[in-house]
């Protein structure tokens, strides 16, 4: 396995992971319950999709079904293009949280 597929792997968890900051941030009032239901959903989907770009590049994914091939890679280029319009908000709310904090900071210390 070529350390390439690796680092894509780790990226595209990393998305994964600050998506679900994003997301157990909205789900924080609502029921344990469904809570938890949505943790499976998306780190299924997740894992889902990891495992067929890992699984693509162990074997040779032409040879796969081409439904299969066709279906699988048009739904993760869906979801990771979906969470990137995401990371995109969050990042934008984190840099203004950040400047916010550090002015916090500043005005403390100008006293």
């Amino acid at each position: 396995m070529s350390f390439r597929i690796l680092i894509t792997l780790a990226i595209l968890f990393a998305i994964d992971f600050y998506v679900y900051q994003g997301v157990r941030i909205l789900l924080q009032n609502k029921s344990a319950a469904t809570q938890r239901y949505v943790s499976i959903v998306y780190w299924g989907v997740a894992v889902f999709c990891l495992s067929v770009i890992l699984i693509g590049n162990i074997y040779d994914w032409h040879q796969w079904n081409k439904s299969f091939r066709t279906y699988s890679f048009a739904f993760i280029v869906t979801v990771y293009f979906s969470k990137l319009f995401v990371v995109l908000f969050l990042l934008i709310d984190d840099v203004l949280r950040l400047f916010r904090f550090t002015g916090k900071i500043i005005g403390y210390f100008w006293k």
